[in-house]
């Protein structure tokens, strides 16, 4: 399922951050601020909720019951003054064991 989030915040790349591109800017500061709810919500402990970055944005992974669930942003545009618009996907996989693969 797609969405939008639209941010009330411009996200600049300051210099001590290090983004593959544009469309990564902001987005590791969304997904930090959202982690502990989704541990929350998904009643795991949050260390087991990892957060990366990809050429295409930021992804939050995490796996319960054999699913894996993946959360991803990426920064669309800069819409006015203080807004920022990102796109974001998500996606459940559900992992079996199978006779080559454990």
């Amino acid at each position: 399922m797609d969405f939008e989030l639209k941010i009330l915040k411009v996200f600049e790349n300051y210099p001590s951050k290090e983004y593959i591109n544009d469309c990564c800017i902001g987005g590791d500061e969304i997904l930090n601020q959202l982690k502990f709810e989704i541990a929350l919500e998904m009643n795991i402990d949050e260390n087991l909720v990892v957060i990366y970055q990809e050429d295409w944005g930021w992804a939050l992974e995490l796996s319960k019951d054999k699913i894996t669930y993946l959360l991803a942003v990426t920064n669309s545009t800069e819409l006015e003054i203080n807004e920022s618009l990102f796109t974001a996907y998500s996606q459940a996989t559900r992992k079996e064991k199978k006779l080559f693969f454990q």
